[in-house]
């Protein structure tokens, strides 16, 4: 048996009040149900630990490009 978890992040970039950015990333993993409830938590655990990579890389090169879009502006 597998089970699916989507996860979804809203995120803003202000800068004092102003808003600069703002957007939302989503990451879906999966993991095996196992017989052993330990196995299963630990893929639980890592794929709850991949979407939080996988959100935070998505963030961080919208930010990167939002900079690198203002930065080419000028």
């Amino acid at each position: 048996t597998n089970e699916r978890i989507q996860y979804k992040v809203n995120y803003t970039l202000y800068q004092g009040s102003e808003n600069l950015l703002n957007g939302n990333s989503i990451a879906f993993v999966s993991y095996d149900i196992l017989t052993n409830p330990y196995s299963t938590t630990i893929a639980q655990k890592k794929a709850e630990t991949d979407a939080a990579h996988i959100i935070a890389n998505d963030v961080a090169l919208r930010i990167g490009a939002y900079f690198h879009s203002i930065t080419s502006r000028n």
